[in-house]
C-alpha cells in the first residue's frame, strides 16, 4: 500500500488528483477501504459553502483486494 494522504474512519486516502473552479472541486481519488479491506477509485464532487465542503457524488471502482 502506498504512503497515506489523507485517513478517515472509513477509508485511507492514497492518490488523489484535484480540479478547483471557483467554489467547486472535482477529483478522483485512489482509497483502501478499512472494512472491505480493498482498493477502489473514487470519483468525488465537493461544493463550498462558506467554510463547509459538501461531498455530493461518489462513484467507487473497485480495483483489486488487498490482504495483510
Amino acid at each position: 500500500m502506498s504512503k497515506a494522504i489523507n485517513e478517515t474512519r472509513y477509508c485511507i486516502v492514497l492518490k488523489q488528483s484535484k480540479i478547483r473552479e471557483s467554489n467547486v472541486d472535482y477529483g478522483i481519488e485512489s482509497i483502501f477501504v478499512k472494512e472491505l479491506n480493498t482498493e477502489e477509485i473514487r470519483f468525488v464532487y465537493f461544493k463550498k459553502r462558506g467554510t463547509i465542503n459538501i461531498k455530493t457524488f461518489r462513484i467507487l471502482f473497485k480495483t483489486r483486494s488487498t490482504k495483510f
